[in-house]
Order: C-alpha cells, then structure tokens, then sequence
C-alpha cells in the first residue's frame, strides 16, 4: 500500500476513535486533513533520509510520527504519556501493517538516546520541548517542531536558557503558523 492509502486509513481510524478517546480536539475534526495531517506531513521535507532515527514527543493521536510512518519513515519511536492515544496507535499500525515503537511515558523519564531528530507538535513550549529534547538528541541532532503563532515568542523566551540555531520555516497548514528547526542545543552558560 502507498503513503496515500495510509494516510487516508489514518484520518478514517481518527474520526472513529478520537470521539471516544480525545485523539484530537473534536474542533478539528471538520479539518483534519489540513489541521493535522498535512501540517504533519510537511515535516518531511525537513528531514534527513527515510531511515533516520526520530522520536516524536506527545504524539497523542500520532501526529506527526504516525503520519511520518505513513510516508515511509522505517526508524520512528512515537512517545505518549497516555496509554489509550498509544494503544490507538497499535490499532492503526497493525491494520495497516506498518511498523514503529510505541511507549507510554512520561518523556522526563525516557532513558533513550542518540536520535537523530526530536519531533513534538501542540505539546509545550519551546523551552520546556528543548529541556525534553536535549538528552535525547545525537550529537548533531535536530529538533523539528511544528508551531503556531507564538513560534517567535517562544524563541525569545528559550534563549534566556538555551543556545541554539534556528530555521524558521512557513507552515504549509496554518499561516500564522511555522516550523521550527533547531540545531546545536546547548545549556546556557
């Protein structure tokens, strides 16, 4: 099956169960192609090679790493505190017979490492993603995290802790919205 039937099987599995299970707000459900999955899926032009290997924090309904699977990202582990959200997503990993590794935990008590890129959309602000990120990533690791209009603001307000580049793209979902990648995360000094 193709990226595309994956994707439309991921929109269909999250109409049926976020009524029951809160996947995502029930106010976004009208746009869930655009809210959700196309802002999710405009990662990937950001990211290194199909078997690169990333975590995505808070993934609640599984976005974006369940639709980074969806396009053929082989090295995802997807990171939720909420054992229904992962149990969801093993639902829709096993019909569509996709692959990923699921835990449900809180990220301050993760003991993994060496990712090569940290993913979270809708979860925190930047400087608390960057707190949870930085013992996960590989030395040349990056954060790629998905933002809305306060991507700017919480910039500022994350370098008064940390040291870090930045690229700032436009979302291709929201235009108030962006797409932060961060290298060189460092604890300020």
């Amino acid at each position: 099956m193709n990226a595309e039937h994956h994707l439309l099987a991921l929109a269909a599995h999250i109409r049926k169960w976020s009524p029951k299970i809160n996947l995502v707000a029930q106010s976004t459900l009208a746009e869930l192609e655009r809210r959700h999955l196309q802002d999710s899926r405009q990662l990937a032009a950001y990211l290194p090679d199909k078997t690169a290997k990333i975590i995505d924090l808070g993934c609640g309904g599984g976005f974006p790493g369940l639709v980074l699977v969806c396009l053929g990202y082989v090295n995802v582990t997807l990171v939720d505190s909420d054992q229904r959200k992962i149990s969801a997503c093993r639902a829709f990993l096993r019909t569509q017979g996709l692959e990923a590794t699921l835990i449900s935990e809180r990220i301050e008590r993760l003991e993994l490492r060496d990712f090569a890129v940290v993913t979270a959309r809708a979860l925190a602000a930047l400087d608390q993603l960057l707190v949870w990120s930085l013992p996960l990533l590989a030395p040349q690791g990056r954060c790629l995290f998905l933002k809305g209009a306060r991507g700017q603001a919480e910039i500022a307000q994350a370098k008064k802790r940390f040291d870090f580049q930045t690229q700032i793209y436009p979302s291709l979902s929201s235009g108030a919205g962006c797409v932060l990648d961060i290298t060189h995360v460092q604890i300020r000094k």
